[in-house]
């Protein structure tokens, strides 16, 4: 598998030390899922297009993990829903988000084939970077440690030739000295010439890095810019092919549309008055019937179960049924307690909240997400694998409502409770 695959928090810690390293010698790509679960950017094919090359290829298998990634990394540095990004050697990329490239899903095939072949490319161009740990400056003269290759030329002379015991102290010794200071500085200024030398190299290989991609970049765009010129053309020559006796039909529709535009106009208005009609009629039912009447039933659970069958049937249009089922869902210990202790104002919008979460209709209004005790906690699980979510009822209110729930690993949703938005409990 030419990826590594990161399933847990505990990857997620790996992921951000290999990205926090200083001596970190690889670049990283980092793809992330969908929502849904889906890739829209393939990890084998980007793995295997950069074999042999020092960059590593990170897939997050879970959508939820990119909550941990994004705790975890510095601020528009982060990663998630299907993009990818580009992390270069080194750390210098955390005080330049520009220095890692983030690549957004299309929904067009073509266009996220010539994305994913960029990202290829750009990935190619980052492994002969440099280790960019800090913007490169004067190189200062390296000591020398005892193990490195030109110690040896430090020490006396007389160490380095083996079996030759050290002369007493004659009038040559000021001689001798003299040349171990002469070669100190020497290898010193050599020393100094090799590091200007790499310096030089690493900043022309980080130039020639940059001016590739962007050579890419334009490539690409010179690619979109000749199909639209192709496809201009060809509708400019299917235009001027047209016959009179087209241009004629086509002024008889235009006729024919004007008349049909008014006529549909008119079925419009009139359905609009019976649709207003029927939402009236339908506003005065459901204000004086409500639909949770625990009187009714033998217990809060039967009650529960009952209201939120008769939410679905009144708030979700006739034309969204199709879409948004009502699915198997289960009742928690003390679902239905919560939701009978509400007042009858607060057990309307609570049921509209639980039909949101269970049939995902208008769903982006709940802001749905983990519970966490903290921002920087991971999310409760239980035993049995199941997460626990939590979801808005209303907001900027006083002690707002939310809804707390299980989402089992089949997918099915158990409801807990209804708190405030204080209470962190599952």
């Amino acid at each position: 598998m030419p990826y590594t695959e990161v399933r847990s928090v505990f990857d997620i810690k790996d992921l951000v030390d290999d990205l926090n390293s200083i001596h970190r010698s690889h670049a990283v790509v980092v793809v992330t899922p969908r929502q849904d679960g889906s890739f829209p950017f393939d990890a084998d094919a980007i793995g295997e297009g950069i074999k042999n090359m020092s960059v590593k290829v990170y897939k997050i298998a879970d959508p939820d993990l990119t909550y941990e990634l994004t705790d975890a990394l510095p601020p528009k540095l982060n990663v998630f829903g299907g993009a990818a990004r580009l992390y270069p050697r080194g750390i210098a990329w955390a005080d330049d988000m520009i220095a890692a490239p983030l690549f957004f899903a299309v929904e067009d095939e073509l266009g996220m084939a010539k994305r994913q072949y960029t990202l290829i490319e750009k990935a190619k161009g980052f492994s002969h970077l440099p280790n960019r740990v800090l913007r490169v400056a004067a190189p200062e003269t390296p000591s020398m440690s005892p193990h490195s290759d030109l110690a040896p030329l430090r020490r006396p002379v007389a160490e380095q030739l083996p079996n030759v015991a050290t002369p007493a102290p004659s009038e040559t010794e000021p001689l001798a000295a003299d040349w171990e200071q002469v070669a100190s500085q020497q290898l010193a200024a050599r020393d100094e010439t090799i590091a200007d030398r790499d310096a030089t190299i690493a900043e022309r290989d980080y130039t020639i890095s940059t001016l590739q991609a962007r050579v890419f970049e334009e490539s690409d765009r010179v690619a979109r810019l000749t199909e639209m010129y192709i496809a201009t053309q060809e509708n400019d020559r299917q235009a001027r092919a047209r016959t009179a006796k087209a241009v004629e039909r086509e002024r008889e529709l235009l006729v024919e549309n004007a008349e049909l535009k008014k006529k549909l106009s008119d079925e419009r208005e009139t359905r609009r008055v019976q649709v207003k009609g029927a939402k009236a009629r339908v506003t005065v039912a459901s204000s004086s019937v409500p639909s949770y009447r625990p009187e009714l039933f033998p217990d809060l659970s039967a009650a529960a179960t009952f209201a939120i069958q008769s939410e679905w049937v009144e708030w979700v249009p006739a034309s969204e049924k199709p879409a948004h089922p009502l699915p198997e869902y289960l009742l928690g210990e003390r679902f239905a307690q919560t939701l009978d202790d509400l007042d009858p104002a607060f057990q309307s919008k609570s049921l509209r909240a639980v039909v949101s979460v269970l049939t995902g209709l208008a769903i982006e209004k709940r802001q749905v997400h983990p519970l966490r005790v903290s921002s920087s906690s991971p999310a409760i699980t239980r035993d049995d694998g199941s997460t626990c979510y939590r979801a808005y009822i209303e907001e900027n209110v006083p002690s707002a409502r939310r809804l707390h729930y299980w989402k089992l690993p089949d997918g099915t949703i158990e409801l807990s409770r209804i708190v405030v938005h204080d209470d962190y409990q599952p």
